[in-house]
């Protein structure tokens, strides 16, 4: 249960196969706390988590993540938003999304997503964006068991001049 033990480089207890940030391609802090920050229901269905601990971030930036739900379109969209202030310039942090959703990209940023013979539409949006990509789950230590058919889906971004990042995810369940 410490930062350098073994427990923590175990990819299935790790940060990188969990749906989070990761900070310039660091483990998480092992006691690290995101923080609800509020959570509104109906009519705005919407929640503020605070990430900033867990990430291990610099001293004195931030990371906040916002999910809504946009029940007013048709279909209804979730939206995740990260807003990471106050980085230094160029560091970088990747957005992840592991599924075992059968997964297409038909647009640079964008995957279609199918399972059960259903489907959705996930797009990343960043100014910051650098890279984005859908790839097989692929743990770095054969010890480590992940169920087959896995996606890994990641977006990485570098911090701008002023120490910004900002990445929203947008999922719409197709009819």
């Amino acid at each position: 249960m410490k930062q350098d033990g073994d427990r923590w480089k175990a990819y299935r207890l790790n940060n990188f196969s969990h749906n989070t940030l990761t900070y310039n391609g660091q483990l998480h802090k092992v006691d690290g706390i995101a923080k609800i920050i509020s959570s509104t229901p109906h009519p705005e269905h919407k929640t503020i988590v605070d990430l900033t601990d867990a990430l291990n971030l610099p001293k004195g930036a931030t990371a906040i993540r916002t999910f809504q739900l946009i029940a007013s379109t048709n279909p209804p969209s979730i939206t995740i938003t990260d807003e990471i202030k106050d980085l230094k310039p160029n560091d970088t942090i990747t957005w992840r999304m592991i599924t075992s959703a059968a997964t297409t990209a038909p647009k640079e940023y964008s995957f279609q997503l199918t399972q059960d013979n259903k489907s959705a539409n996930l797009t990343l949006e960043s100014s910051e964006a650098i890279s984005c990509a859908a790839t097989p789950v692929s743990p770095p230590n054969p010890h480590d068991q992940i169920p087959n058919n896995h996606t890994n889906i990641t977006l990485t971004a570098k911090s701008n001049e002023s120490g910004q990042i900002n990445i929203q995810a947008t999922f719409t369940i197709n009819p």
